[in-house]
């Protein structure tokens, strides 16, 4: 009898045990967005950006200082070269193969905070950046 109470106890602790172990797992969570896709024929080393509609018509950039929130950046490797992409909240996205100005903008990818870009001509060529410790 005490040998059957004492199986009877060990069968009742584990399915506890399972029922809590299943209750315990994480709960489904929301994955993130995918990446964007990298358009290679768009990569050239330097500075450059990008503003196109949703039908993938390319629109011209103005020419001179462009504000941005950061939405989400992304390293990509290609011919040697390292990008930084930073995609924004308002539609354009620009990259740079510069370290220097890589580092600058790694903080701002994270914390979505103003950027500014200087655009030099109608292609997306930019030559300077400056960051921004407010959104």
């Amino acid at each position: 009898m005490k040998k059957q109470t004492m199986n009877i106890l060990a069968v009742m602790l584990l399915s506890v045990m399972a029922s809590l172990m299943a209750s315990a797992q994480a709960p489904s969570q929301n994955l993130p967005q995918a990446p964007h896709t990298f358009k290679l024929e768009s990569l050239r080393p330097g500075n450059g950006a990008v503003l196109s509609t949703d039908d993938g018509i390319q629109l011209p950039l103005t020419v001179g200082w462009n504000y941005v929130h950061p939405q989400n950046c992304a390293a990509y490797y290609s011919g040697g070269y390292t990008y930084l992409y930073v995609y924004s909240k308002e539609g354009p996205y620009f990259w740079t193969t510069n370290f220097q100005i890589q580092s600058l903008l790694d903080p701002a990818c994270q914390t979505g905070n103003w950027v500014a870009f200087y655009v030099t001509n109608t292609n997306g060529t930019w030559s300077e950046a400056y960051t921004y410790t407010y959104k």
